[in-house]
C-alpha cells in the first residue's frame, strides 16, 4: 500500500497540472478531453495485457515494471511540449497505472477475507485518496510551470519502485489459469459493472475538466488545487466508514445510497448554479470559495467509494484463480466510463454549457442507483458475516490485520479438511 501512495501522489498531480497548463498554454476543452481521452484509452488497453503479465512474473515484479515505465513517461512530459506529445505520453502513463493498479487489487483482495473485504478495500482507497490529497499540495508551493517541478514526481515514483524491490513480504500467489480458458477480461455481475463504469466516468470528468474550467475563468491556481484535494479529502474521510457499511449491509444497497447522495448533490448545483466557476475568481470569492470546498468534498464522498464497493460485490462473486481478470474487468469499464466522460461533458456543454458536468453526474448516478435497487430485490446477496474490525492506524496495520485474517480462515479450512466424519 505504502508504494501505491507514492505512484497515486504522482499521478493525480500531473493530472491536475495538465489542466493547468493547457488553460494556461491557450489550449481549449477540446485538448483537454483529448489528453484525458488517451490516458483513459491507455489505460484499458493496459487492463487487457496486464493479467497474462501477473501471472507470468508475479506481482512483485509486474508492479516494479509499471511503476518504472511511470517514472520514464514523467520524465517525457518535461522533455516534450505540445497537445500531441502530451497525448501519446498519457497514453503509456494510463497503461502502466492499468498493470500497477491490477498488482494492487489483486494482491489485497488475495489477502482479504470475504466478510472483511469491504473495509480492507476501503483502507486501500483511503490511502489512495491521502495521496491524492497530498499531491494537490505541492502547488500550494510550487507553479506547475516552474523548472523541475514534472520531475518531483518522477522522485516520487521512483520511491515506489524501491519500496517493492525492497519489500521483505512474500507477494500471495496468483494462481494460474489454464491458457485454453485464460481471457483478459470475465464477466462481472450488472450492478459492479455499472457502478464502476459511472464512477470512472463522473471522477475522470471532474478531474480532467474542472482544473482547465476553473483555470480558465481566472481561479488562482492553488484555489484549483484546494478544490481538487477536497475532493480527494471527500475520499479520504468517507472511504472507511462506506466500507464498514458495506460489510455489514448488503453492498449493493450501499451503491445504491452513494449513487442516490450523488444525484441530490448535481441537482443542488443545477438548481444553485450561478456560473459556473466564475464566482471563485471575483471579490467575494472567500465564502463561495469555502461553499464551492464543502461541495466538492461531499462529491467526492459520494463518488469515489463507489469502485471500491463495486470492486468488492465483483470479488464476493468471483471463482477461484479469477482474481486478476475481475480486477481488470473491474479496472477496465472503469476506464471506459473515464474515455468516455471527458468527451461526453465536451460534446454537451456546446448545449448545456456550465451545466453539462452536473447533468452528466445526475443521470449516470440515477442508473447506477436504479439498477443496483432493482438487483437488490431480485437476486439475493451470497452470505457475508458482519463482524467488526478496529480501525488501525495506518495502512501498513491494515495489511497485517488482512493477512491474519486471511491465514486464519485457511488454518480453519485446513482442519476441516483433515478432521474425520465423527470430527465433523
Amino acid at each position: 500500500m505504502n508504494a501505491s501512495f507514492f505512484v497515486q501522489f504522482s499521478n493525480a498531480a500531473i493530472t491536475t497540472m495538465i489542466g493547468i497548463n493547457i488553460a494556461a498554454s491557450g489550449g481549449s476543452q477540446s485538448d483537454v478531453a483529448l489528453v484525458a481521452g488517451c490516458y483513459s484509452l491507455g489505460f484499458i488497453i493496459g487492463c487487457f495485457v496486464s493479467p497474462s503479465r501477473i501471472q507470468r512474473v508475479g506481482l512483485i515484479r509486474a508492479f516494479a515494471a509499471g511503476a518504472a515505465l511511470l517514472t520514464i513517461t514523467i520524465v517525457g512530459l518535461d522533455l516534450f511540449g505540445g497537445v500531441e506529445a502530451m497525448a501519446l505520453i498519457r497514453f503509456v502513463m494510463g497503461m502502466s497505472v492499468a498493470l500497477v493498479l491490477a498488482v494492487s487489487d489483486s494482491w489485497i483482495n488475495l489477502i482479504s477475507p470475504a466478510d472483511k473485504r469491504g473495509r480492507v478495500i476501503a483502507v486501500y482507497s483511503i490511502v489512495l485518496g491521502a495521496a491524492s490529497i497530498a499531491s494537490q499540495m505541492v502547488f500550494l508551493f510550487l507553479d506547475s510551470d516552474a523548472s523541475g517541478f514534472v520531475l518531483v514526481f518522477a522522485i516520487t515514483m521512483n520511491i515506489s519502485v524501491v519500496l517493492v524491490a525492497m519489500t521483505s513480504t512474500s507477494a500471495p500467489e496468483v494462481v494460474r489459469v489454464p491458457s485454453r480458458s485464460r481471457s483478459y477480461f470475465i464477466g462481472v455481475p450488472l450492478v459492479p459493472g455499472v457502478n464502476a463504469f459511472a464512477a470512472g466516468f463522473v471522477t475522470t470528468s471532474i478531474v480532467s475538466v474542472v482544473p482547465f474550467y476553473l483555470a480558465n475563468n481566472g481561479v488562482a491556481e492553488n484555489t484549483v488545487a484546494m478544490m481538487l484535494a477536497a475532493l480527494y479529502m471527500g475520499r479520504l474521510l468517507f472511504q472507511w466508514p462506506v466500507g464498514m457499511i458495506s460489510d455489514r449491509f448488503d453492498r449493493r444497497l450501499v451503491l445504491a445510497g452513494l449513487a442516490l447522495g450523488a444525484c441530490l448533490l448535481a441537482i443542488m448545483s443545477l438548481v444553485t448554479n450561478s456560473g459556473g466557476g466564475k464566482y471563485l475568481g471575483d471579490s467575494t470569492g472567500a465564502l463561495h470559495t469555502v461553499v464551492g470546498l464543502l461541495f466538492t468534498l461531499l462529491l467526492g464522498g459520494m463518488i469515489y467509494p463507489l469502485q471500491s464497493v463495486a470492486t468488492a460485490v465483483a470479488f464476493d462473486r468471483a471463482e477461484e484463480g479469477t482474481l486478476p481478470q475481475t480486477a481488470t474487468t473491474m479496472l477496465g469499464l472503469n476506464s471506459i466510463g473515464s474515455i468516455l466522460g471527458p468527451f461526453t461533458v465536451m460534446v454537451l456543454a456546446g448545449v448545456l454549457r456550465d451545466s453539462a458536468l452536473m447533468v452528466c453526474i445526475l443521470v449516470l448516478c440515477s442508473v447506477a442507483c436504479l439498477i443496483s435497487l432493482a438487483k437488490k430485490v431480485s437476486v439475493e446477496a451470497p452470505d457475508q458475516k458482519a463482524s467488526v474490525v478496529d480501525a488501525t492506524t495506518n495502512s501498513v496495520e491494515m495489511a497485517e490485520v488482512a493477512a491474519e485474517l486471511a491465514e486464519e480462515q485457511i488454518e480453519a479450512h485446513e482442519a476441516e479438511e483433515s478432521a474425520g466424519p465423527e470430527e465433523l
